[in-house]
C-alpha cells in the first residue's frame, strides 16, 4: 500500500528538536485533510517527494498537476508559508509580494482562511526570527492579493487607473447590473440597426431566412462576452445578387430526367423527386429576392446517395450526380448571401459592443470581462505599459495561480506580462516567479472560455522548458474501492489526444476506513450502477427519465431504510446515512421535472442548490404569476390562473360562480368585481387591486414582501413537504428582486422580463446557493455547481444528452484574426461553420468525459452511477454521437467483460435497478434529532399473478394490448400543441417549417420566434420583417399565455406604441378629450414601449387610421377593439388570436381590421404585404365566424404610414378560399407539434 503511518512528533518539542525544525522542509508538517493527527503517526505517500518540492523549493518554477482530491489547496497553503518564512533557506518573500489567484471568490476565501490558520499554528512552535515573518504576515493577509482573476485585475487598475483611462473611482457592475445595461442599451440600438436604410438588405435577407431580433441579441451577447477578440479587418460590404437561374436550369434538367424512369411506381429514386418540382415552383413565383431567398432554403433536396436501381434508369449515376449538383448550387447560393449578411450585421453589432465598452469605461462602470480587457490593455498595448509592468513585476515577486486547467487566455497573458515584463526569452526573465496547479481531468468550463489546450500548451512551454512538472496523485477523499473504479472507468474514456484531451493519470487512494469500520460497508457495495441494460429502442425518451427517476428515488429510499453507513467527515467515526450525505448531480436541467415527482412521490426531502433551478420551482412561478396579475389587470389568464394558487386558494367552483355573476370579467380595476358578496374571489381580487395600487412606488422586492407576508406564506409553506426549501426560495428571489433594482430602478414588468430570462435553459451557469446547514435533505445540483465539493454518497444522473444536439446561436472563434464563423439557427450559418463546428463537437465531447470525472470524483464513502438510455446506433461519428449514459455503461460492460469472473454484483461495485422497491419514506418530524435513523412506511407495490408488476386483474381496462394502444395514442395526443395562435399558424405556413420537433429542441426556434415578426403587429421596419424578439422572448405570443394588454404589441418599439394607442382609445370619439389627450397618451404609450422621441411618429400614425374610411365606418356601428378570438378545431386543438379592430356592417356581416406598421417602399408592394398576410387574417375572421355564427365579408390589412393609410383587401372568393385553408393548415401545424 502506499499510504504507511505519518510523523506528528511537533506537539511536545524540546530545544534541540525546535532547532532541527528550523533547518527542515515544512512539507514534513503536512497533514492529508481528512486525517486528524495522532502523536507519534508518520506518513509516506507515493507522491510525498512531490508534494515536499512544492514546499521547499519556492524559488522555482513549478508545474503541478494535482489529481481530484490530492489535496491541492492544502499544498498551495504550504508554499505560500515556505515563501513567508524562508522555510527551504531562501530569501522570504512579503505577503504583499505574493499573488495567489483562484477561481472563485469562495475559493479565494478558503485559501485565505486556510493560509491564516495555518501560519498562526507555525506562529507556536516557529523559532524567534521565523516568528516575526509570520506575525508580520498575518498581520499584512487581510491586504494581501488572495483573490479571484477578476479581482485581481481590478486590483491592477485600480493602482494605475489613469494609465487604464479609468475615473479613478470605477466601479464594477454585478451580473444582474451587466444584465440590465445590455438590455437597455440594446433595445435603443435595434431601433437605430432597423431605420438603417444601409442595413437594409443584410437584415432583409436575414429575415428571409429566420432570423429575427432575439438571434441578433443573443449574437450580440455573445460578441460582448469575447469584446476582446473583435480585432478583426473591417468587412467591405456588399449586396450580392442572387441569381438563382443556374439553379433553376439545372432542377428543369433533372426533371427531364425523370420521364426517363422505367418503374417509377416502385423506384426510391423517382420518389425524391416533389422536392425538385416544389423548388421550380416556389422560383418561378417568387417576386423579389427574398422570395428565392426562401425557396432556396426550404427547398430540401434529398441526398440521394445510392437510391434506385439501375435497370430502372438508362443511367442512374447521370440521374444522382444531377440530384449531388442541385445540392451543391442550392447549399453554395444561400451560403453566399448568409455569410455576407452575417458578416455586414457582425460588423454593425462589432460596433455596438466595442462602443458598449467605451461608454461603460467613461462612465466608470466596469463588467467583469471588462475587468480583463482593461488590464490586458494597460499592460500591454497603453502607452505606460511597460512601465506598469516592471512596477507590478516589482510589486509582486511570486505569482501562484490554483485552478490553472480553467484558465482563458487573457489569464494566461496577463500572468506573462506581469512575471516576465521584457519578455519571456529577455535575460531578466525569472520563471520562478510563477507557480500553477491545476488538473486537466477537471477542465469543464469551455463555455467561459476555458481551452485544455492553453493548459497543454502552458504545461510544455513554463513547466517542462523553464522549470519541472510535479503530479499528486494521492487522493485523501475517497475510499479505495471507489478510487479503484474510477480509475477502472475512466482510464478507459479519457486518453491523451494532443492538444484536446490530456493523458489519465491513475489517482492512488490515501484514505482508508478508520478502525472498528466495517470492512464490507453495510447495505450495498461502494459503487452501484444503475440501468447498466438499455431501455428498448423503441422507448420515449421522458419514459427513459421517469424510470431513471424512479430508480434514484428508489436507490435514495433503499439507504434509508436498509441503514447504509458513510463515514462521518467530522468525526471520523461510522454512522447511519443521513439525506443530506446524499446529492444528486446532474449535467444540466433536462430531466428535473421528473426527478423532483419521483422524489416527492418517495416523500424524500430534497432541496435544489442551483440557482437556476430556484427560478422553475412551483413556489417561485407562483410568485411571478402573483406579480404578473398585479402588473396587467387585464391580463384574465394571469388573475384566474393566480387566483387557483395556493396564494390565494381559491377552488374551481368559487371561480366559476364569479365569472356567471359578473360576466366572465376578472379585471379588479373595476369596483364591482371587489365589492358585494364576501367570496374568496372578491376577496382576492380586492388584495390583487390594492397590490396593483402600489406597484408604482413599490419596487419589485418590497412588492413581493408585501405579497409574502400579507397572505402568510412563510405559514402557508410550514405545512407543505419541504417548507425550509420554499422559505429559501422566497428569500432568494427577494433578494434578486432587490439587486436588480438597486441596478435598474425600473418597474415590476421590467423586472418580469429579467426574471423570465433566468429561468431560461440558456441562463448562465452559477455557483450553488448557499444551503441551511441544518437542513436534512438530499441536494440536488448541477455537476459545475458541486465543482470543489465533496458528499457522503453521489448519485450522478441525467445522462442522456445528446453531444450534437446544440441549440441558440453559435459564434466560434478561430486562431486567426478572421471574422469569427457563425450559426443562426439550423442550416442559417457562416460558410466556414460547419468546418469549425466539428472540431468543436470533437472538444466538447471530451470535454463532456472529463464532466464525468468530476462529477463521479466528488463522492467520498459511496458512488451510484445512473446509465439509463436509449440505444443509438453507431454511425461514422463514433462515439461522439452517443449519449453520455451509453459511453459510461459502454466502459462499465467492458471492464466487467475484462475478468470474466468478475460478477456484476460483487463487493467492489454492482449494477442494480431499484424501480420495484416501491417503500416511500415518511418525513421526519422537524425536531428530529436525524441520527440516520430512518422512519418508513410500508406501501408496497401491486403484483399480478404472472408477476408483472401493477397489473390489475379483470376486464375492467381491456387487455394489456389494449390498453397500451389507447396509452400510446394518448400520449402522442398530448403531445399536440394544444393552442395554435394566428400569427404562428400564418408563419409556419409561409416558412414552410411545419414539422415534429425533438425533444431537446429549442424552443425559441425558427417558426416560434418570427411569429412575432412579419406576421405580427410591428413598426415601420416590418418590411424587412425582422421580430422584436426580447418581446417576443419575454413576453411569448397568444398561444403561449401572453397578458392581453401585450397581444398585438410584438413589433419593436414604434409599432407597440401605436397599438398601444389604438387599442385604448375610442375610436367612435377619438378626440373626447381633446387633440392634447390624444398627444399626451402618444407620450405615454411611446415612453413605456421603449419609443421615446418618437412620439410624433406614433401620433401621426395613429391619426392616420382614425381618419381612414374604414375606421370611420367601423365607428358607425357596432365594434370591438383588441378583442379576443377563438374557435376549437376538429382533431381537439383551439385556434385563437387577437383581432385590432372588428366590426358589424349594416348587413350584419363582420370585418376584420389589422393594423400594420410596415413600410411601403417602391420594392414591396401593398398587394405582396397583402398576400403574406393572407393566412393570419384568414385565421382571424374563420375563428370569428365559429364563435359568432356570423359571417365576415372582408378583411382589411391597414398600413399605416406617416401621412396616409393603404388598405389590402380580401374579399369575395379570395376570401372564400383563405377561410377553406385555414383548418388544412391548422391540421398540419398540429400534428407536427409535440
Amino acid at each position: 500500500m502506499p499510504l504507511l503511518r505519518s510523523r506528528w512528533d511537533r506537539h511536545s518539542r524540546g530545544p534541540a528538536a525546535m532547532e532541527a525544525k528550523a533547518s527542515r522542509s515544512r512539507t514534513e508538517r503536512f497533514r492529508p485533510p481528512g486525517r486528524r493527527p495522532d502523536r507519534g503517526d508518520r506518513v509516506m505517500l507515493a507522491d510525498q517527494a512531490e508534494r515536499d518540492l512544492i514546499a521547499s523549493e519556492a524559488d522555482r518554477l513549478l508545474f503541478v498537476e494535482a489529481g481530484a482530491g490530492t489535496g491541492k489547496t492544502t499544498v498551495l497553503v504550504e508554499r505560500i508559508v515556505s515563501m513567508v518564512t524562508g522555510a527551504g533557506g531562501f530569501e522570504p518573500v512579503p505577503m504583499p509580494a505574493i499573488a495567489a489567484i483562484t477561481f472563485t471568490e469562495k475559493a479565494a476565501a478558503e485559501l485565505r482562511n486556510r493560509v491564516r490558520a495555518e501560519l498562526s499554528k507555525a506562529l507556536q512552535t516557529a523559532p524567534d526570527r521565523e516568528c516575526e515573518l509570520v506575525q508580520a504576515a498575518l498581520g499584512e493577509l487581510d491586504g494581501a492579493a488572495v483573490s479571484t482573476l477578476h479581482g485581481f485585475a481590478r486590483r491592477i487598475l485600480a493602482e494605475h487607473p489613469i494609465e487604464a483611462g479609468l475615473p479613478p473611482s470605477f466601479d464594477t457592475l454585478d451580473e444582474i447590473a451587466s444584465d440590465v445595461a445590455f438590455d437597455e442599451r440594446w433595445e435603443a440600438f435595434l431601433s437605430e440597426l432597423l431605420s438603417d436604410e444601409s442595413m437594409r438588405w443584410p437584415i432583409g435577407m436575414l429575415d428571409a431566412v429566420g432570423v429575427s431580433t432575439a438571434h441578433l441579441r443573443d449574437l450580440a451577447r455573445a460578441l460582448n462576452d469575447n469584446a476582446d477578440r473583435l480585432e478583426w479587418p473591417a468587412h467591405a460590404a456588399a449586396m450580392l445578387p442572387l441569381e438563382t437561374a443556374e439553379i433553376e436550369s439545372a432542377a428543369a434538367d433533372l426533371l427531364q430526367l425523370r420521364r426517363e424512369c422505367a418503374n417509377p411506381a416502385e423506384c426510391k429514386l423517382y420518389a425524391s423527386f416533389p422536392p425538385v418540382s416544389t423548388l421550380v415552383e416556389r422560383l418561378a413565383n417568387a417576386r423579389n429576392s427574398r422570395e428565392r431567398l426562401r425557396a432556396l432554403l426550404s427547398a430540401g433536396i434529398p441526398r440521394v446517395g445510392n437510391k434506385g436501381r439501375q435497370g430502372d434508369w438508362p443511367d442512374i449515376s447521370e440521374v444522382r450526380g444531377a440530384f449531388d449538383e442541385l445540392r451543391s448550387l442550392v447549399a453554395g447560393s444561400v451560403s453566399a448571401v448568409v455569410t455576407e449578411a452575417l458578416a455586414q450585421v457582425c460588423e454593425r453589432l462589432r460596433s455596438f459592443t466595442v462602443d458598449g465598452a467605451m461608454h461603460r469605461r467613461l462612465a466608470g462602470g466596469l463588467e467583469f470581462h471588462d475587468l480583463l480587457t482593461r488590464a490586458r490593455w494597460l499592460l500591454r498595448d497603453s502607452p505606460a505599459a511597460l512601465q506598469v509592468r516592471t512596477a507590478l513585476s516589482q510589486q509582486y515577486q511570486r505569482l501562484l495561480i490554483d485552478e490553472f486547467q480553467d484558465t482563458d487566455p487573457i489569464q494566461i497573458e496577463l500572468a506573462r506580462l506581469i512575471a516576465f515584463p521584457d519578455g519571456l526569452g529577455a535575460p531578466s526573465a525569472e520563471p520562478e516567479r510563477l507557480f500553477f496547479v491545476g488538473d486537466p481531468k477537471q477542465s469543464i468550463y469551455r463555455f467561459r472560455r476555458a481551452d485544455i489546450a492553453l493548459y497543454m500548451d502552458a504545461q510544455q512551454r513554463l513547466g517542462q522548458e523553464l522549470g519541472s512538472v510535479v503530479s499528486l496523485t494521492t487522493n485523501f477523499r475517497t475510499l479505495p474501492e471507489v478510487v479503484a473504479w474510477i480509475n477502472d472507468v475512466f482510464s478507459q474514456l479519457i486518453t491523451e489526444v494532443p492538444g484536446i484531451q490530456p493523458p489519465y493519470r491513475a489517482l492512488i487512494a490515501g484514505r482508508q476506513l478508520p478502525s472498528g469500520a466495517q470492512t464490507h460497508p453495510h447495505g450495498g457495495s461502494r459503487v452501484t450502477v444503475l440501468g447498466l441494460p438499455a431501455h428498448p429502442a423503441e422507448a420515449h425518451i421522458e419514459d427513459v427519465r421517469e424510470a431513471e427517476s424512479e430508480d434514484v428515488a428508489g436507490a435514495i429510499t433503499t439507504i434509508m431504510k436498509e441503514r447504509w453507513t458513510v463515514i462521518d467527515p467530522d468525526t471520523g467515526t461510522e454512522r447511519c446515512a443521513r439525506p443530506s450525505d446524499i446529492a444528486v448531480l446532474i449535467p444540466k436541467r433536462t430531466g428535473l421535472e421528473q426527478l423532483e415527482d419521483a422524489l416527492s412521490e418517495a416523500g424524500i426531502s430534497y432541496r435544489l442548490e442551483a440557482a437556476s433551478f430556484v427560478w422553475r420551482t412551483q413556489m417561485v412561478r407562483d410568485l411571478m404569476m402573483c406579480l404578473r396579475a398585479v402588473a396587467d389587470p387585464t391580463d384574465a389568464l394571469a388573475v384566474a390562473s393566480v387566483l387557483r394558487t395556493p396564494v390565494y386558494g381559491c377552488g374551481d367552483d368559487d371561480l366559476y360562480l364569479h365569472r356567471v355573476s359578473h360576466h366572465g370579467s376578472w379585471n379588479y380595476t373595476d369596483p364591482r368585481l371587489v365589492e358585494g358578496a364576501d367570496t374568496p374571489v372578491t376577496e382576492a381580487l380586492a388584495h390583487l387591486r390594492s397590490l396593483h395600487l402600489r406597484h408604482t412606488v413599490l419596487g419589485p422586492a418590497e412588492l413581493i414582501d408585501s405579497l409574502v407576508s400579507e397572505r402568510r406564506l412563510y405559514e402557508q409553506v410550514a405545512a407543505r413537504p419541504r417548507p425550509r426549501d420554499a422559505w429559501r426560495q422566497i428569500r432568494y428571489v427577494v433578494d434578486q428582486a432587490r439587486a436588480w433594482s438597486d441596478s435598474q430602478h425600473g418597474g415590476l414588468r421590467g423586472f418580469l422580463a429579467w426574471a423570465t430570462g433566468q429561468a431560461s435553459e440558456n441562463s448562465r451557469i452559477t455557483e450553488s446557493i448557499l444551503p441551511e446547514s441544518d437542513d436534512d435533505a438530499v441536494r440536488v445540483m448541477t455537476i459545475h455547481a458541486a465543482k470543489g465539493l465533496e458528499f457522503p454518497i453521489v448519485i450522478v444522473a441525467g445522462l442522456q444528452d445528446k453531444p450534437r444536439k446544440r441549440t441558440g446561436v453559435q459564434v466560434i472563434f478561430g486562431s486567426d484574426d478572421a471574422q469569427p464563423e457563425i450559426r443562426v439557427r439550423g442550416d442559417v450559418e457562416s460558410h466556414d461553420f460547419w468546418e469549425r463546428n466539428e472540431a468543436e463537437i470533437v472538444a466538447l465531447h471530451y470535454e463532456r468525459l472529463r464532466l464525468l470525472y468530476v462529477a463521479c470524483t466528488r463522492a467520498r464513502d459511496r458512488l451510484i452511477v445512473s446509465v439509463h438510455r436509449k440505444p443509438r446506433p453507431r454511425t461514422t461519428g463514433g462515439e461522439h454521437n452517443l449519449e453520455s449514459g451509453e459511453l459510461l455503461a459502454n466502459a462499465v460492460n467492458r471492464l466487467a467483460a475484462a475478468d470474466s469472473s468478475r460478477p456484476l454484483s460483487g463487493e467492489t461495485w454492482q449494477a442494480h435497478d431499484f424501480r420495484a422497491i416501491g417503500a416511500q419514506l415518511d418525513t421526519p418530524a422537524a425536531d428530529d434529532s436525524h441520527d440516520g435513523t430512518l422512519a418508513a412506511g410500508d406501501r408496497r407495490a401491486t403484483t399480478a399473478p404472472d408477476g408483472t408488476a401493477g397489473a390489475a386483474s379483470g376486464d375492467l381496462f381491456g387487455s394489456r394490448e389494449e390498453w397500451l394502444q389507447r396509452h400510446a395514442a394518448a400520449v402522442q395526443a398530448s403531445r399536440k400543441p394544444a393552442y395554435l395562435s394566428a400569427s404562428a399558424l400564418a408563419k409556419q405556413h409561409a416558412v414552410g417549417t411545419i414539422g415534429a420537433r425533438d425533444d431537446d429542441s429549442d424552443e425559441s426556434g425558427l417558426a416560434s420566434e418570427l411569429d412575432a415578426a412579419g406576421l405580427s403587429k410591428d413598426d415601420e421596419s416590418a418590411d424587412i420583417g425582422l421580430a422584436a424578439g426580447s418581446q417576443a422572448r419575454a413576453h411569448g405570443d397568444a398561444a403561449n399565455g401572453a397578458p392581453p394588454m401585450r397581444h398585438g404589441r410584438y413589433g419593436t418599439a414604434l409599432g407597440s406604441a401605436v397599438h398601444a394607442v389604438l387599442q385604448s382609445i375610442d375610436i367612435a370619439d377619438p378626440t373626447t378629450h381633446g387633440r392634447e389627450a390624444l398627444r399626451a397618451l402618444a407620450y405615454v404609450c411611446a415612453r413605456d414601449h421603449g419609443a421615446s422621441g418618437r412620439e410624433r411618429e406614433v401620433l401621426r400614425r395613429v391619426e392616420s387610421a382614425l381618419a381612414s374610411r374604414t375606421v370611420a365606418e367601423a365607428a358607425l356601428g357596432r365594434f370591438w377593439q383588441e378583442v379576443f378570438v377563438t374557435a376549437p378545431l376538429d382533431d381537439g386543438g383551439v385556434l385563437e388570436g387577437f383581432i385590432d379592430l372588428l366590426y358589424e356592417t349594416p348587413e350584419g356581416r363582420l370585418v376584420v381590421v389589422d393594423f400594420k406598421t410596415d413600410a411601403i417602399a417602391d420594392s414591396d408592394t401593398v398587394e405582396q404585404k397583402t398576400a403574406y398576410y393572407r393566412l393570419q387574417g384568414a385565421t382571424y375572421a374563420w375563428c370569428a365566424q365559429q364563435a359568432t355564427g356570423m359571417e365576415v365579408e372582408r378583411i382589411v390589412f391597414q398600413f399605416l404610414t406617416r401621412d396616409a393609410v393603404a388598405e389590402g383587401v380580401i374579399e369575395g372568393a379570395d376570401l372564400a378560399q383563405a377561410l377553406k385553408e385555414v383548418p388544412a393548415a391548422a391540421q398540419r401545424a398540429r400534428g407536427g407539434g409535440r
